[in-house]
């Protein structure tokens, strides 16, 4: 037992004196990369997805304004249909006035 341990410290030995400049530079690269993306790529995006649910939510709150005002119904929590509806019924009632207009 004793001289594998002898053996694999010596192999390990003459990597790192072989190598290890190479295996340094690999670290510290590694580490400035995983640095880098952490504090300064996702910080951006994470503002960048902030900044959409933000804007989002806003426009969600002006189509609840709108359907508020137009059909008197308050919505407290959205289906999955709800803007397919929103844009067939403005649809119509645009077509409907262009009709009425003409």
């Amino acid at each position: 037992m004793d001289s594998v341990k002898r053996l694999l410290n010596e192999h390990i030995a003459i990597i790192f004196a072989d190598y290890g400049l190479v295996i340094t530079c690999l670290f510290i690269g590694f580490t400035v990369g995983w640095l880098f993306k952490t504090f300064i790529v996702d910080r951006k995006s994470d503002k960048l997805i902030n900044d959409r649910i933000r804007d989002k939510d806003l426009q969600i709150n002006d189509l609840k304004q709108i359907v508020y005002e137009k059909l008197n119904v308050e919505i407290h929590q959205i289906d999955p249909g709800l803007f397919k509806r929103l844009k067939k019924f403005f649809k119509k009632s645009v077509k409907g006035l262009k009709i009425k207009n003409s």
